[in-house]
C-alpha cells in the first residue's frame, strides 16, 4: 500500500473470513467464498454497544427521510437533535435556519415558507 493510500483492502483468512483493514481492523465477518458469490453467515447477537450506535444513525437517516418526504420541521428537529453532533437545541435552530437561508432557491415549495424564517 502506497503512504498515503487509505483505500479499505480485501483480505481472505483462513476458512473462509473476510477482513476489511485501512491501518487497523475496522470488521470482520464470517463468509463461505465461492470463485462466483459470497454468503455470509450469522454467528450471533451484535454487541449491544455496536447496535445501539447503529440504530441512532438509523433513526438519524429516517427522520430525517420522513422531514424530507413530509415537510416536517418537527422531524428535521428531531433528526438534528438525534444526530451525535449536534451539542444544543440552540445549535438546531442556528442550523436548520443556516439550511433554509444557504438553500432557499432549491428547496421544495412545502419548506419555502420556512426559508425565510429564522
Amino acid at each position: 500500500m502506497k503512504a498515503g493510500n487509505k483505500s479499505p483492502k480485501l483480505v481472505v483468512i483462513g476458512a473462509g473470513s473476510i477482513f476489511f483493514t485501512r491501518a487497523v481492523a475496522i470488521g470482520m465477518c464470517q463468509a463461505r467464498i465461492y470463485a462466483d458469490r459470497y454468503e455470509t453467515e450469522i454467528f450471533g447477537e451484535m454487541p449491544p454497544v455496536l447496535r445501539s450506535w447503529l440504530l441512532r444513525v438509523v433513526d438519524v437517516q429516517e427522520l430525517t427521510l420522513k422531514a424530507a418526504l413530509t415537510g416536517s420541521r418537527l422531524a428535521l428537529r428531531q433528526a438534528l437533535l438525534a444526530d451525535p453532533l449536534t451539542v444544543s437545541f440552540e445549535d438546531i435552530d442556528h442550523i436548520i435556519a443556516d439550511l433554509f437561508k444557504a438553500e432557499s432557491n432549491d428547496l421544495p415549495s412545502m419548506w419555502a415558507k420556512d426559508a425565510g424564517r429564522r
